[in-house]
């Protein structure tokens, strides 16, 4: 379970700890969606990290090949160093397996800043798992 994020509770402006400790448990979710985003998942075999930019780059990828021929095929490095040939039918699954995962994330997140925008008290904030979960 992620450490109870406590650092510079005692400087909140409004003096409401629990608040801060509120704002605290939601970066942090937040923080863990992205690592989880970016940290990515296999397709094809590879590990593929999925930043905004890759995901960016799987749309306009598909968006280009649906314009041209039908065998048309795009270079795609799946990992650093390690390329792919990709053809339409291939960069749309990939294109979903994104979506896929980053929903997954999302998913993943929204019971635990859920729980912490509900949390009555530090104990009940505190015992949030902020690490089950997350997709793999």
């Amino acid at each position: 379970m992620a450490a109870f994020p406590d650092a510079g509770l005692e400087a909140y402006p409004t003096g409401d700890v629990l608040e801060a400790a509120r704002a605290a448990v939601l970066d942090a979710i937040a923080a863990l969606r992205w690592q989880a985003i970016s940290t990515g998942f296999v397709f094809a075999g590879a590990p593929l990290a999925l930043d905004d930019r890759t995901q960016g780059r799987i749309a306009n990828a598909v968006a280009g090949l649906e314009r041209l021929p039908a065998a048309a095929t795009v270079e795609w490095e799946v990992s650093r160093g390690v390329f792919a040939t990709f053809d339409l039918s291939t960069l749309q699954a990939l294109g979903a397996a994104a979506f896929s995962h980053v929903q997954a994330c999302f998913a993943a997140s929204r019971p635990m800043m859920e729980a912490a925008v509900a949390a009555a008290d530090l104990d009940t904030l505190a015992a949030i798992d902020l690490e089950t979960g997350w997709p793999s």
